[in-house]
């Protein structure tokens, strides 16, 4: 994919044509800055501009295909490949003041393309000065908890085997979330999520506590896993009051 990049700058230039001016940044996202791609991985790529330049960004493409979406434009494009390329715009200011955790993560693992004047590199240690991972860390970790807490109720009578299994689903998410917030890191979003989790210092033990999760089918037998996971977890957390002073409650 790395190779690429040449070819990837080239087509998107061609398409921008003289919007893309020395001020204006080009960054590649998505599994294919990481290394992660496969045939049918697409090219997510965004266009960072100075906010000045917004009206010219939106004027010049909402009329060629372009869409607003979340406060940018985005356009699918096919290269000479047939392969997908997505475009999508955020002004520097809406990368340093991003507080969205998975976002934070997609800027940190980009791949830059253009930044001749350096105002994305620049964006970029503004916004990781801007990280909470203490509060992303307490939020998921009471996410986690109300979760973990259906799984003592989740397979009686009531609920048939597809709600069973994306409760289940809801409660390895948030547990993979809450391993990689431990290591200071702002968790992926979904289609990374695993990747990430694999590399965390606490995925074995996380890891047989899911096959766990995936496998129980007995509500008392569920709630003893419910409360060996609590343990387990409050373990790892750096303190009772990081959680709140009602954080018992939740056991």
């Amino acid at each position: 994919m790395r190779d690429n990049n040449g070819e990837l700058l080239n087509f998107l230039k061609g398409k921008l044509g003289s919007l893309l001016n020395k001020n204006m940044a080009l960054i590649l996202t998505g599994s294919r800055a990481l290394g992660l791609e496969d045939e049918s991985s697409d090219y997510d790529c965004y266009l960072i501009y100075d906010e000045k330049d917004r009206k010219k960004v939106r004027s010049k493409y909402l009329s060629g295909g372009w869409a607003v979406k979340e406060g940018g434009v985005w356009t699918n494009l096919e290269n000479e490949k047939k392969e997908q390329v997505t475009l999508m715009t955020k002004s520097y200011e809406e990368v340093i003041e991003e507080r969205e955790s998975t976002l934070q993560y997609v800027f940190i693992n980009s791949v830059i393309l253009v930044d001749s004047s350096g105002k994305f590199k620049s964006a970029l240690g503004k916004m990781r000065k801007n990280i909470d991972l203490e509060g992303e860390l307490r939020k998921t970790y009471l996410s986690f908890m109300m979760d973990l807490s259906l799984l003592r109720g989740m397979l009686r009578k009531s609920y048939g085997k597809p709600v069973s299994f994306f409760k289940k689903g809801d409660v390895v998410r948030s547990l993979m979330k809450l391993s990689i917030l431990l290591d200071d890191k702002p968790y992926p979003y979904e289609k990374i999520l695993y990747y990430e989790f694999s590399k965390t210092k606490n995925f074995k033990k996380i890891n047989e506590f899911i096959e766990k999760i995936k496998r129980v089918e007995n509500v008392d037998k569920a709630n003893e896993l419910r409360k060996e996971i609590v343990d387990f977890v409050n373990g790892l957390m750096p303190s009772e009051e990081y959680v709140g002073k009602n954080w018992w409650r939740l056991r």
